[in-house]
């Protein structure tokens, strides 16, 4: 199910899609990629584009190293959600044919794109331009203006953090954790909207595996094989 919540500070629009692990807040800035891959059958795939009218393909340029930093800090310290990264970024990686992305981590907050951390963790990042929202497991990025807000660290006003996971503490030693990661890395990547069937990882419900799907790999092919629409 998808809501619009009213603007918020900074003229940001808001937009929000709910999950059982995941509340995604996705704002955006509009760019083209000019480097598109003929598409492949859509027999397979799953809708993938932003449910906004008219619907928007969100992903990373072709060839995009995407860099995740965990945060240290939270009850639950860094150790199972740097395993889950690891395990999620193998996955997704995997799906890679043409260097259409890359998931890496880096130990550098400066360098990151992405940050993921416990709810209860300190982020090194200020968050007033664009608060990070609540769940279980959420992916918050926002649009400033017509461009992608950057999260500037607290260190200093630079860096180039434009997407933030959190994920709740209560799941550090869920049996899902990994998936939920995952998951969430899904949606980091481009795929805005969820299956509707319960075996593939982007289902909206309970998730019942842990690695992407045949659909959900045909999804992700499909998705890099589309022009973007918007770009981080």
């Amino acid at each position: 199910m998808t809501t619009t919540r009213p603007p918020g500070p900074s003229r940001l629009s808001r937009r929000t899609m709910h999950g059982f692990v995941l509340t995604c807040l996705v704002l955006f800035a509009v760019a083209c990629d000019a480097s598109v891959i003929p598409p492949l059958p859509a027999a397979d795939a799953f809708e993938f584009r932003l449910d906004t009218q008219p619907p928007l393909v969100v992903r990373w340029p072709t060839g995009s190293t995407v860099r995740v930093h965990v945060v240290d800090g939270g009850a639950a310290g860094p150790s199972a959600l740097r395993e889950a990264l690891a395990a999620g970024m193998a996955s997704w990686n995997a799906q890679v044919l043409s260097n259409e992305f890359a998931l890496a981590e880096t130990d550098d907050a400066a360098s990151a794109d992405v940050l993921l951390a416990w709810s209860d963790a300190v982020l090194p990042v200020q968050t007033d331009g664009c608060p990070r929202a609540g769940g279980r497991a959420t992916t918050t990025f926002c649009l400033d203006g017509s461009r992608l807000y950057r999260y500037p660290l607290t260190t200093a006003d630079n860096g180039r953090i434009t997407m933030l996971v959190t994920i709740a503490s209560l799941l550090a030693t869920s049996s899902v954790l990994d998936a939920t990661v995952t998951h969430e890395l899904g949606h980091v990547l481009g795929i805005m909207r969820h299956s509707d069937q319960a075996d593939d990882l982007m289902w909206a419900g309970d998730l019942v595996r842990g690695t992407p799907s045949t659909r959900d790999a045909a999804t992700l092919k499909a998705l890099y094989r589309t022009r973007a629409d918007v770009s981080p």
